[in-house]
């Protein structure tokens, strides 16, 4: 009895018309149409194996007419066979050139600024990372250049918000991403970076896109009256860039310029000695207002004095370290804590944030509230000088490195702190 054999596996047994009963033909139909199957599965499962970049190495075998000794198999990119005839037994499959490699290697992080490194994809191109990132503060996994760590091109790692704190997929100078600032999209979101060509990287995932812009432009579109980047190369004046008129400040004392401070927003910045230097402007309006205050101020102390002035108004108003914990000093009196300890000699800019309204204050640390009052801003600022880097009446002196500081007739929300973080890190 003859019949027609197909080879389209769209086309099953189940659509082959079986009018005599024949059961020797149904299962010779069936055979034939796993056999076919089983050619076809050879190809996939291989590409499965690279897809999933499995440990060590897979094989593959054929119960299919002939078995495997009638495959040739043909390795994918990223796929080593050994044996693909199969004449010495089972093909071996492995990824990244016939060795196998490690499984999925996990890093814990649980500090706010983490550079990738090769421990965190392990052993060949074929093998992956996931570094999880544990923070309750917003906190960067950074993508070094090729020169400082040498990622080989294929490099693939996973980033995870494992915490609270935002996580930010960010490059480093001379790094290309698809996008400037990248973040999964909140906890246990997950982005995943993949280097295509040297120093440049795609990013995929579970994602939040930010559009990028430049410190300077987030400060400026929430209207600060004074905003000094102090990024200045020489002279002793400090531009005011924000509205209020009149407000230059004097660099005054022991200081030194065109400092860098290891952000890539604000990339560099004015050290202060700790024993003389400052700055001032000459005696302006009162810089409250009705609606509130917002003062915001990067900062990597070189040393930790019991109390020192980042700030001050006439001793009416003042952010001060004490043992390097940043305090609000309203009026006199130490009025909110943060109760974070800003490390001595960093290697980045810490940004603090105070904001005052009606409704109470807040503390921010890198773009996260850290401390909250129910305290009402109350305007009581006079008509006077203002100080960076020293009290108003003499001494406190701030030592380090400081930068980009602001002053706003408002109150900055979470979200426009957490931009103006993610802006200048």
């Amino acid at each position: 009895m003859g019949s027609t054999q197909s080879n389209n596996l769209a086309q099953s047994p189940d659509n082959v018309p079986i009018s005599d009963k024949d059961t020797g033909k149904v299962n010779f139909i069936w055979n034939q149409w796993f056999t076919n199957v089983q050619i076809k599965l050879n190809t996939i499962t291989a590409a499965i194996i690279a897809l999933s970049k499995n440990a060590t190495a897979g094989f593959l075998s054929s119960d299919g007419a002939g078995g495997i000794f009638s495959r040739t198999l043909t390795a994918g990119t990223g796929i080593t066979i050994t044996n693909p005839t199969g004449a010495l037994g089972n093909p071996i499959i492995s990824a990244s050139g016939g060795a196998g490699g490690s499984p999925m290697h996990v890093t814990t992080n649980i500090t706010t600024s983490y550079t990738a490194q090769l421990t965190d994809a392990p052993a060949s191109t074929a093998n992956v990372g996931w570094i999880d990132s544990q923070n309750s503060l917003s906190n960067t996994i950074n993508i070094d250049t090729n020169a400082n760590v040498a990622f080989p091109i294929g490099t693939d790692i996973y980033v995870c918000q494992g915490g609270l704190g935002q996580t930010t997929i960010k490059a480093l100078a001379g790094v290309t991403l698809n996008g400037p600032t990248i973040t999964p999209a909140g906890q246990y979101g997950v982005g995943r970076a993949v280097q295509v060509a040297a120093n440049s990287w795609r990013i995929f995932g579970n994602l939040a896109f930010q559009i990028y812009t430049t410190y300077t432009t987030a400060v400026l579109a929430d209207n600060p009256i004074l905003f000094y980047l102090l990024n200045d190369t020489s002279g002793t004046t400090a531009t005011n860039l924000g509205s209020l008129a009149g407000a230059n400040a004097t660099y005054t004392g022991g200081y030194t310029q065109n400092v860098a401070s290891g952000n890539i927003g604000i990339p560099t910045c004015v050290t202060l000695n700790g024993t003389s230097g400052y700055l001032v402007t000459p005696s302006i309006a009162p810089l409250g207002s009705a609606t509130g205050i917002s003062l915001e101020i990067w900062i990597n102390p070189s040393a930790s004095p019991s109390v020192v002035r980042l700030t001050d108004i006439y001793n009416r108003l003042s952010i001060a370290l004490n043992s390097n914990d940043p305090q609000v000093i309203f009026n006199g009196s130490a009025n909110l804590s943060s109760g974070y300890v800003v490390p001595t000699s960093g290697t980045k800019l810490v940004q603090l944030v105070y904001t005052a309204g009606p409704s109470g204050e807040v503390w921010y640390i890198n773009g996260t509230s850290v401390a909250t009052s129910a305290t009402a801003f109350i305007n009581a600022n006079p008509t006077a000088a203002y100080y960076i880097g020293q009290y108003s009446s003499g001494g406190y002196f701030y030592p380090g490195n400081v930068a980009a500081h602001s002053m706003y007739q408002s109150v900055l929300s979470p979200a426009r702190v957490l931009a103006h973080y993610n802006a200048g890190a």
